[in-house]
């Protein structure tokens, strides 16, 4: 389940909602002062794995072609 960050317009207030697809909204309400907070966007986690990791090696050659 992917996990949204929001930010309130008025306090600053920061915080994340564990949501499907289907609750997720462009914003939620604060918890703190109830006011609107719009979703945020951050850098993901998301790490390659090892220093020297290319497409071929996991068979996304842009070179194979498939005739």
């Amino acid at each position: 389940m992917p996990t949204y960050t929001y930010r309130c317009t008025i306090c600053r207030h920061e915080f994340d909602y564990a949501l499907t697809l289907a609750q997720h909204k462009p914003s939620q309400m604060c918890p703190a002062c109830m006011n609107d907070a719009p979703q945020v966007f951050k850098p993901t986690n998301f790490k390659v794995p090892g220093a020297f990791w290319r497409h071929k090696d996991h068979g996304w050659d842009k070179n194979d072609e498939d005739d």
